[in-house]
This record gives structure tokens, sequence and C-alpha cells, in this order.
């Protein structure tokens, strides 16, 4: 008897595989040796009528005489019918796409030294060279198994076969809506879990210089596919290799991906008695701590893992080297001309040493400038050989103190010498290659399209800003830099809104820029070497912010970013939503020139905000309340596909992983918004109004009091002094249904300043007594002044606003509009000329002359003094 098998916990290649094998072998029994992933039982279940497949119970296992394995050719992964292999007289065929190894099942392989990307397209092949006809529902399973174990055609094991077998199959009537339903990667809620746990659990360890990401997690209860929510893990972070150890109730699963050919997931996994290819690879293991498992595995990752560059893929070859015979003042001027601060010394092909111009210099002071350099060779210096990593370059050179390290080979030879230069070139070029290639790619296709505004300028922007532009220009011209006007300034100009917070970026020096700038206009200057950025200040209120172009990257999930100077295209890719990515050039012979390289334009005309790819929410979070500030004060909408990613952030609990503080300035700028409810309304919408505090509820009630609020701002602000902070206004509002102590929590978790605290407190502390205090039948002027000259004036506009009594709300208003502005004229050196002794007297003196004038009982100096005259003190 045939027997046809695969691998346990089988995927769709090996589910097709096994369908396939059975038209090329049509009297043989077909089997599961052991489960399935979900995906491929859901599969099952609707089109079982298609597939039919024999029991594993039901086989006779002594009547087999030939067994056709797919999909793998490890014995550890066939499950109990591994012991069939023991027979001498079994006929054993292998399909399976994976890399050969000394373990690998002894029998014929029907891809021998082939390298193919998925098993089922060694199938294909033979049923289209053959002419075997396949049906619709077959093509399709074929389909789905190609789709998924390419990735989406994207895996670096994907060859040319496998896009061919796919042309062909789509010929046979392929149905990709299905493979698309059964691709999409919806999480149960036992998926998600691990999911959160593996996310935060997620360390980079630093092997051979490559960053290997490994999360660890453990759960008591069972989670299917596994491998799927590693997949959404390497995805979400966008991870060159992320490897997950999960500790399941009987078993602990090791689930590996790598994109890099550095490290081969397959290989790694075979040291744990699993299998896998060179990208995506597994291995399940019993009665074994997940601290052991870690450790090994580093050990393991240590011997396998191929550095990403090693010392002879940077040296400098050919040496520039000096033999030990020449005199010393030869080999300073050999130094000197070639900008040299040392050299090697080369006898024989063999490095005797390094002889640096610091001791010719000494040699020199001392009249030796004839002396031959042998005696002045520093020998014992640390060398290296041409397999070591950059990693070990590094720290030699840290732990020795060393800026050369030349390269010897096996006899002694001088191959080359690595620098501090060459390491510096190196690691930037390691740390940002693949982030600034990936960027690369995404900005392949974005040309520019370009719009005159020069016209918009000149109507929209006062004179002397429009001057200051075009003096911007010609200094970027004169010294050769192209300067751009960006961001928020262009888009509301578009749009017609006053805005004068001006962004500038420079494609050249930033810092120098800003520098001359602010001496041309005479303009306070400070700056932010690390990131090229610098701040200046126009007629003492304009704010001018200057940056070098920069391309940014994020390591991982809310991490801050990491920057490196590059062009104007990349800058503005880095930026949040497309409207926002707009730039305006100054450089005087394109003054005016809007250039739009993402459709920030377009999409502002449709009144669409959008993100630039599909991982920005992930990477910066805060882009969340940005969205919703953005939406909601320029009437605005969420693109659908910006909204999808902004919802899979949310429920990846991304604001879990955010500083507070960033959250707080979020929350702060959209409580200063004129209408800050519509945003609030749209964050609990999009539950994010959750993570400032659960119990937050927008009711009936409180909508009330915010527009009382935006009516208080109307008009009361005109009355006051003092500068009002209109966030902390609303802010008092969005706590109004909390407790106090829910308040001292939202205050201490955000860390508002203390000024801010205090001012939180006292309103929410006072509120009830001085709104009974001002509806008091009686109450004089003085009376009304003393309750609320302690109350800040954010408190003043949140009662006003609390309030629905007339008389509270006429008393606010009396107090705002005229008690608070009224001061006394007398001062203590009048007391004094009156005859009184200073001390404590003066305070209940000036205390009992206020409430008086509060009262009307005096007007001016004279009333006064005459008030005072009068007064009986207690001696």
């Amino acid at each position: 008897m045939k027997l046809i098998t695969t691998h346990i916990n089988a995927d769709f290649d090996a589910f097709a595989s096994l369908i396939a094998a059975k038209k090329l072998y049509p009297g043989a029994k077909a089997v599961f040796p052991g489960n399935y992933e979900k995906k491929v039982k859901e599969f099952l279940q609707l089109y079982s009528e298609q597939f039919k497949l024999d029991r594993l119970k039901d086989i006779l296992q002594e009547e087999v005489d030939e067994l056709i394995i797919v999909d793998t050719s490890t014995a550890g992964r066939i499950g109990a019918l591994a012991k069939l292999l023991a027979e001498p007289k079994l006929k054993v065929t292998v399909y399976d796409h994976h890399p050969a190894g000394p373990e690998n099942i002894k029998g014929d392989y029907k891809n021998k030294n082939e390298h193919v990307g998925a098993t089922i397209s060694l199938f294909i092949r033979e049923f289209k060279e053959r002419g075997f006809e396949i049906t619709t529902a077959e093509a399709t399973l074929f389909a789905l198994a190609l789709y998924e174990e390419t990735g989406s055609f994207s895996y670096a094991s994907t060859t040319p076969l496998e896009l061919n077998m796919m042309a062909y199959l789509l010929e046979k009537g392929a149905d990709l809506n299905i493979v698309m339903d059964f691709l999409k990667e919806g999480f149960s809620p036992e998926q998600e879990q691990l999911f959160k746990r593996l996310l935060a659990t997620i360390t980079t360890y630093d092997i051979m210089g490559i960053p290997v990401k490994i999360a660890v997690a453990e759960t008591d209860q069972y989670v299917k596919d596994i491998a799927l929510v590693v997949h959404k893990l390497r995805d979400m972070g966008n991870l060159d290799v992320i490897i997950a150890l999960v500790k399941l109730p009987e078993s602990v699963h090791m689930i590996a991906r790598s994109s890099l050919k550095q490290i081969n997931a397959g290989e790694i996994m075979k040291e744990f008695g699993g299998g896998g290819h060179e990208s995506a690879a597994s291995a399940s293991l019993n009665a074994v701590s997940l601290g052991e498992l870690n450790s090994r595995l580093l050990e393991v990752l240590r011997e396998k893992v191929k550095p990403f560059l090693r010392a002879k893929d940077i040296m400098s070859s050919p040496v520039l080297s000096i033999k030990p015979s020449i005199t010393c003042e030869e080999a300073r001027k050999i130094m000197l001309r070639f900008n040299h601060n040392s050299l090697p010394v080369i006898e024989n092909k063999k490095l005797l040493g390094i002889v640096s111009i610091t001791e010719l210099d000494k040699c020199i002071q001392h009249n030796f400038n004839d002396k031959e350099i042998s005696g002045y060779i520093r020998t014992g210096i640390a060398t290296v050989s041409p397999e070591i990593s950059l990693n070990e370059i590094q720290n030699l050179m840290v732990d020795e103190n060393v800026g050369k390290l030349p390269v010897l080979d096996a006899s002694g030879g001088i191959l080359g010498i690595v620098t501090r230069t060459d390491v510096l070139k190196s690691i930037n070029k390691n740390r940002l290659n693949e982030k600034v290639r990936q960027i690369e790619k995404a900005l392949e296709s974005a040309a520019p399209e370009t719009l005159n505004v020069k016209g918009l300028l000149e109507q929209r922007l006062p004179r002397r800003i429009l001057e200051m532009f075009t003096e911007i220009g010609a200094i970027a011209k004169a010294i050769d830099v192209k300067a751009f006007v960006v961001g928020g300034f262009v888009r509301d100009l578009l749009l017609g809104i006053e805005n004068y917070d001006i962004d500038l970026v420079v494609e050249g020096d930033g810092l120098k820029f800003a520098g001359i700038l602010a001496k041309k206009f005479k303009m306070p200057l400070k700056k932010h070497k690390k990131f090229g950025t610098a701040v200046l200040v126009y007629e003492g209120k304009i704010k001018i912010d200057v940056a070098t172009a920069r391309v940014e990257f994020y390591d991982y999930p809310a991490s801050a970013p990491q920057v490196e100077f590059s062009h104007i295209k990349y800058d503005l890719y880095r930026r949040d939503f497309t409207i926002n990515t707009m730039a305006i050039e100054l450089d005087s012979s394109a003054f005016g020139t809007l250039v739009d390289f993402f459709g920030g334009r377009r999409d502002l005309k449709a009144g669409l905000i959008r993100v630039l790819h599909n991982m920005s929410f992930v990477e910066d979070p805060t882009r969340i309340f940005r969205a919703i500030r953005f939406e909601q004060r320029y009437g605005l909408k969420i693109e659908r596909s910006t909204q999808n990613y902004l919802s899979n952030a949310i429920e990846l609990e991304m604001f879990d992983r955010l500083a507070t503080h960033k959250i707080k300035d979020e929350i702060v700028l959209i409580l200063n918004e004129d209408y800050p409810l519509k945003a609030l309304n749209r964050m609990k919408q999009l539950e994010v109004l959750k993570y400032i505090h659960p119990d937050l509820k927008i009711t009936p009630k409180m909508k009330e009091l915010f527009n009382g609020i935006h009516d208080s701002f109307a008009v009361e602000a005109l009355f006051m002094d003092e500068k009002v902070k209109k966030w902390l206004v609303n802010f008092m509002v969005l706590l109004d249904g909390l407790k106090l102590k829910d308040c001292r929590k939202i205050c201490e978790r955000f860390k508002l300043d203390g000024e801010a605290v205090r001012k939180v407190i006292e309103i929410k502390e006072g509120e009830e007594h001085t709104l009974h205090t001002l509806n008091r039948a009686r109450l004089s002027n003085s009376g009304i002044y003393n309750e609320l000259s302690k109350v800040p004036m954010e408190g003043l506009l949140f009662y006003l606003s609390k309030t629905g009594e007339l008389r509270v709300k006429q008393r606010l208003h009396l107090y705002i509009s005229s008690l608070s502005k009224i001061k006394l004229e007398l001062t203590g050196e009048d007391l004094k000329a009156l005859g009184l002794k200073p001390g404590p007297v003066y305070k209940e003196i000036f205390a009992k002359l206020l409430d008086a004038k509060l009262n009307g009982l005096v007007k001016d100096r004279e009333e006064e003094l005459k008030f005072v005259s009068g007064l009986k003190l207690r001696p």
C-alpha cells in the first residue's frame, strides 16, 4: 500500500501538497499524522466534499510498502509514522522545499539540489508538464498554499517558479477572493493576549553586530496558530529577526522569522529538533524552562550567525606602509603628504609595528632626523584577523584605545588596516541602510506635483512676513542651499487660515543657516545640535523653527525616532499626514513653488487625513490624537485605510508603551481648541478617552458645560487682565464627573506642573462652598470679592459655566469685570505719614479700606485718607 503524509500541525502548503500527491498517486491513501492549523481546518469544513482524506486510525501500517512524504524531510515531524522508516524494504519518496541537512530522511528526493519557495510548486510544475487537469477548487487551494508559504510572494525564499506557477493557476480558475478571505489574519482572544505578552517582552540582543529580537511568554491555556501571532508581531514591529519562545501547558514552542541572509531560521531551529527554511522555522520541546531555553538559544545564535560585516569587508587595502630602514624625517614627510598620523612598519611582508607622527616629531626635536625609524617602532600592537566581526572590532578599539587595527592573514602578512573612520562609516551604514532602503523604496515612485503659489503668498501674508521670506530665499541662494517653508504653515495657507508659526527646512547645514538669519534679522537664537535644529523669534512674537532636512525611523513601536540628515523628500516623508507634507521653496530662483510629493493638496481638497505608511500609528501613537484634532478642527475625515491603521494600533494598546507626558501634551493641544468637545466625542467613539481615565464619560451635562465655557471665553476673557489657560478650564469640565481622588491621580499620571495641579485641586475642592456662598440672598461686594479673590481665574470661568443660578452668574461677572480691578491708592508710606506705626495693624487697615471701597463707601485717594483717619483702631 502507498501512503502519503506530511508534518504535524500542517499548514496550507502541507495540505495542498497532500491533495496534489493524491493526484500523482491515485491509488494511495493520504493522511494527516497529527494536528493541522486552524485555517486549514476551517477550509476543510467548507470544502470537505472536494478534498477527502483518509483517517490515520484506519490505516494498517504493516501493509505500507511505499511512503510519500510532502513538505518535510525530518522524521521527527511525521509523528507516529516515523516508525515505518525502520522497515528496510520501505520505499520512501520525498517532496520538500526545506533545505537538506544531515538529519534528513533517506529516500528519493524529487527536487534534489533545487531550491524552491513552496513544496506545492513542485507538484504544480509536474501537472503542467504532464498535462494534468486541475479543477477550480484545486487551483484555489494550491494558490492558497503559494500565497501563504511565500508571504504573498514577499519572502526572500520566493523563486521565479512560484510566480510562474501562480500565473498558471490563475489560468486554471484559481479564485483569489477565497485566497484573500482565508489569509486574513484575525486573532482569537487567546492569540491577542499572547500577542500583547510577546510584544511587552521583546528584548534586543546584539549577535555579531546584528540586532536579534527575542520575545518570551507563558500562558496557562492552549493557543492555536502561534506562527500567525509571531508573523503579526514581525510585521507590526517591522523586525528583521524575531524569535518567540512560548510556553503552553504541555510544551514549549519556538517560532523563528528572519529576513536576513546572515541568520538562517531553519539552521537555528534544527539545533532544537525542529526545522523549516531560512526565513521561517519552528521547533517544539517538552520539559524545559524558558530561562534555560533562552540561554541555549543565545549560545546557538552566537555559533550559527554570520556577522553582517567582517574586518575584510571594511578594511582599507592596499596598506600604505614604510620600511624600518627609512629615516625619521622621510617617514614624517610621507605621513604629512598622505595625511596620516601613524603608519605600519613592514619588512619582508611582515608587520613589525607602528610608528606615529608624534614619535617622529620628538625625534626631530632632538635632531634625530637622519636616524632610522627602526628604533622608534611601537611593537606588541593589537591586530585582527580578516574574519573578525565589526562588533568585535568596536570593542577592541575601545578596550585597547587604538584608532587603527592592522588586518593580518594566517602567516602574519598584512592584508589591510581598519581605522576608526572605517568603523564609524560601517556602523552608520549598518544601522541605517535597511531602514533607509525601505524609505527609498516607498519614495521611488514619489515625483512631486508642483504649483506656483507666489500670488497666494502675496495675497494672504502680511508684507513684513513676505519680505522676510524673500530675504531668506536670497540668503539661501547666496550660500548655495535650498530653503523651504513646510508643514502646518503651508496647509493653513491653502485653507486661508492665519498661521504664523513658521517651520523652515534646509537642504544643507540648518544650524549655520539659522545663525545667518539670526544675525541678519537681529533675532534671538537657540540651537539643538543633536537634531540639527534651531529656534528663532522674529519681531519678538513670531517663532521660526529651522531644521536640517532629515530622515527618521523607529527601532521599535512607540520608541523615540533615530535621525539621519537627508534631503527635503525624506524630511517630508517622516511627517505624520499627507496634508502636512507640502513645502514651498523660498530660493529666489524658484520662490513660491509648492512641492507636493505625497498628494497632500489632493487630500486637503478631498477633506481627507491620510498617513504616509501603515506603521505610522504604531511608531508614534501620539499621531492618533493629532489625527483626531486635525479632523475636528478643519472639518476633515480620517481616510478609510488610515482609520484601519488607527484602530489596529488602539486594539494593540500602543498607548501603554507611550510616555504619559506625550499623551498629556496632545490632550492639552486638544483642550486648547475652540471647540474641544468635537475632538473629545471622537476620542470616545474611537475608545481613546479611556486612556485619560476609564470612568470619563461625555454626558449631556458635560456638553452644556463645554458650550458654556466657549461663551464665557468669548465675553469674560475681554475683562481679564491675566492670561487664562484655556486648556485648564476645559480640563476642569472634563474632570467634572470624577471624584477629587481620581482628579489627583490623573494629575499625577500625566505629570502636570505644580501650578496646574494646585489650581485643579483648589477649583475642585472649593466648588461647592463658593457656589453656595455666591447664591446667598444678601452678599456685599466685599463678600463677593473675599470669596472669589482666592479662586484661580480658570476656576471663575468654570464656575460661570457650571452654575445654573442667575444670581451666581451675575456676581461672578461682577467680580471678573469690575471688583477684581478695584485697587487701593494709599500705601504703607501714607499710613506712616498719618503717624501709624508699621505692624500687623497695616493689614487690618487695608482690609477694612478695601472692603469700604468695594462697597462704594470710598471712591478716591482723598476719601481713602478720610476713611483711615476715622478708623478706631485697637491699641
